[in-house]
């Protein structure tokens, strides 16, 4: 499910699907630790 409030928005996040398998174990990690949920 997407939340996109234009059709721009829609297409960019279709294009990031694309690097999802690719984000490692590694990566992940680092990205948790820079951002606070």
């Amino acid at each position: 499910m997407f939340d996109a409030r234009s059709m721009n928005q829609l297409d960019e996040n279709l294009e990031a699907i694309r690097y999802v398998d690719k984000i490692t174990p590694e990566i992940k990690a680092r990205i948790d630790a820079a951002v606070d949920y």
